[in-house]
C-alpha cells in the first residue's frame, strides 16, 4: 500500500521522496482498520498471533484501531504542497473511508440470505456482485486512496488522477 503510494507519485513525474516519510501513516491506517475489523468479525488470530482485542481488551482495541485513523493528517499536513491539493487530500481520505465502513459493514451483514437465493434460484449473478462491492470497499478503494495520495501530491493532471482512480 504505501510503496504504491509513492511509486504513484513518480508514475506522474512527482518526487517520490516527498512522500517516503509518511509511508508509515499509510499502514498504521490499514493496522487499524484490521484492529476493527478483527473486534466486528470476532477473530481471535492476525498474522500469526493473538488479535490485539485478545491482547488488551475489546474497548483498547476499538479505540486503538479508530485513534489510527486520525494519523491521517500527519501525513497531509507534512506535505510541501498547496492548501487546495491538502484539502482535496483529505475530501479523497474521507470518501474512501466511507466506502471501506461501508464494504465492512455489507460483510458483516453477511451473504447467507443472497447464498441461500443463488442456490434456490440456480442463479450466483447477485450473490457475485455483492462480494465484488465488498472487496472493491474494502480493499480496492483504500489501495486507490494510496494512488490518489500518490498522484494530487506529484501535481497529476485531472485525466492522469481520473485514469489512476480507476
Amino acid at each position: 500500500r504505501a510503496n504504491i503510494m509513492v511509486d504513484a507519485c513518480e508514475a506522474v513525474g512527482g518526487d517520490g521522496r516527498l512522500l517516503q516519510p509518511w509511508v508509515g501513516v499509510i499502514e498504521l491506517l490499514h493496522v487499524g482498520s484490521l484492529i476493527v475489523d478483527d473486534v466486528e468479525d470476532g477473530s481471535s488470530m492476525r498474522r500469526g498471533g493473538a488479535c490485539c482485542h485478545e491482547i488488551y481488551g475489546t474497548p483498547v482495541a476499538i479505540n486503538a484501531g479508530n485513534c489510527a485513523y486520525f494519523f491521517f493528517d500527519r501525513l497531509v499536513e507534512g506535505l510541501p504542497i498547496s492548501l487546495g491539493k491538502k484539502a482535496r487530500l483529505y475530501r479523497i481520505f474521507f470518501e474512501a473511508m466511507r466506502a471501506a465502513h461501508a464494504g465492512q459493514a455489507m460483510d458483516l451483514h453477511g451473504l447467507l440470505t443472497l447464498a441461500e437465493e443463488a442456490v434456490r434460484h440456480r442463479d450466483i449473478t447477485v450473490l457475485i456482485r455483492a462480494v465484488e462491492t465488498i472487496h472493491v470497499n474494502k480493499t480496492g478503494i483504500p489501495v486507490a486512496l494510496c494512488v490518489l495520495i500518490g498522484a494530487v501530491t506529484a501535481g497529476a493532471d485531472e485525466d492522469q488522477i481520473r485514469a489512476m482512480a480507476s
